[in-house]
């Protein structure tokens, strides 16, 4: 053979060796990048996931928040309806007819009258004459000390070193409110 018969064989062998070898290259591309798109698929679906369970807690946790927000609200209001139910009441206490006002005072202290016999009363500036009646009609041996205008109705009795609240106000939140609120809440909000 002849050097050129050798030259174009080496050639031929060179030339068959580069298509194989470019076509292993490229078949390793190929694997290399299905790995790469297959990780990626993989990654995406995880953070699919992640997102939708997060999406999914955020979503139920607005829900509860959402529920405990509106019976706060609806707490709140309760509370209102119930404040305004016992201010209504001591405004009626407080707007009693005179007849009516002197007969409640002097049924109240002749109940006080078990626990004090002399005394000082603190009245609210409007109400002495009905108190002095209330005085009268119980028999008490009690004197006005004062007027004020902290109170409505009632009266706040000191005998001795014992002051004894009887203002409507006191009675009301005091005395009632904590004794009738849950009552009063069954009743209004059965």
């Amino acid at each position: 053979m002849a050097l050129q018969d050798i030259l174009k064989k080496i050639e031929n062998e060179a030339k068959k060796k580069a298509v194989f070898i470019k076509q292993v290259a490229d078949d390793e591309i190929k694997k290399i990048r299905g790995e790469a798109q297959a990780k990626a698929d993989a990654r995406r679906a995880e953070i699919e996931q992640k997102i939708e369970i997060q999406s999914a807690a955020v979503i139920e946790k607005s829900k509860i928040l959402a529920m405990m927000e509106g019976r706060s609200q609806t707490l709140r209001q309760k509370r209102e309806v119930i404040d305004q139910a016992y201010e209504e009441a001591e405004t009626a206490l407080n707007a009693l007819s005179d007849h009516d006002y002197v007969a409640l005072l002097g049924d109240m202290m002749k109940h006080v009258l078990k626990t004090a016999e002399k005394g000082s009363l603190i009245v609210p500036a409007n109400r002495r004459k009905q108190t002095e009646d209330a005085i009268r009609e119980a028999g008490a041996d009690f004197e006005i000390k004062s007027e004020t205008h902290d109170f409505k109705g009632g009266f706040v009795l000191m005998s001795g070193k014992v002051e004894i609240n009887l203002s409507f106000s006191y009675l009301v939140q005091k005395i009632v409110r904590p004794a009738t609120e849950v009552e009063i809440a069954k009743i209004l909000f059965p």
